[in-house]
């Protein structure tokens, strides 16, 4: 069986909402907590949450505490989303992990069906990838992209790669569902969010 390893990113500074947006509440949840716990639901192995140095993580429910996962610091996640990524890739990498799925604190609407979609193409086809409509987290990377993916500089992420590459191979698979990759940004996002998730 293959071992796939969830990077979660939950690293980011909030400027956009000037305050920090994993703490914020949304229906039983905080922000933060609703997309993990889809994670931890999923038939990934383990997550990796990759957060700043010194970031609290009181963000995350009470009730995964028991899940499969763990936090590590990003040294430099300050200077942009590919150090981030790079800290997950390490550590994943250091597990044994045949391929990562790469996840977004900030989406609320991934959900462990979606993330199954992609284990299910895990080693399939000799591919290097598996996406979700379109080249952006969710995403499913095997581990022949490692080497690559631990190059990455400032705010470049897997797609840099995977678009600038032709002949990279992948698997696109229907999602059906744009709202999947909406992330949470602003103060109006939130706003929105919080009419759309259950109280």
């Amino acid at each position: 069986m293959k071992k796939i390893t969830g990077i979660y990113l939950a690293a980011g500074k909030s400027t956009r909402m000037q305050e920090s947006k994993l703490h914020l509440p949304a229906g039983k949840y905080s922000l933060g907590s609703i997309a993990l716990k889809q994670a931890l639901l999923s038939n990934l192995d383990s997550t990796v949450i990759v957060t700043r140095p010194g970031a609290d993580i009181e963000w995350i429910a009470p009730e995964l505490y028991h899940g499969n996962w763990k936090t590590i610091e990003s040294e430099h996640a300050e200077k942009g989303q590919a150090y981030s990524l790079q800290s997950g890739i390490e550590k994943a990498e250091a597990g044994g992990a045949d391929a990562v799925v790469v996840l977004l604190a900030d989406q609320p609407f991934v959900t462990a069906e979606r993330i199954n979609q992609l284990i299910s193409t895990c080693g399939k086809h000799l591919q290097d990838y598996a996406a979700l409509d379109r080249l952006q987290p969710p995403l499913l990377l095997e581990k022949q992209l490692f080497p690559r993916l631990k190059q990455l500089e400032g705010d470049e992420g897997a797609r840099y790669i995977l678009r600038c590459d032709t002949s990279l191979r992948g698997t696109f698979l229907s999602s059906a569902n744009d709202s999947l990759f909406y992330d949470i940004d602003t103060k109006e996002d939130y706003q929105w969010l919080l009419q759309t998730v259950p109280s």
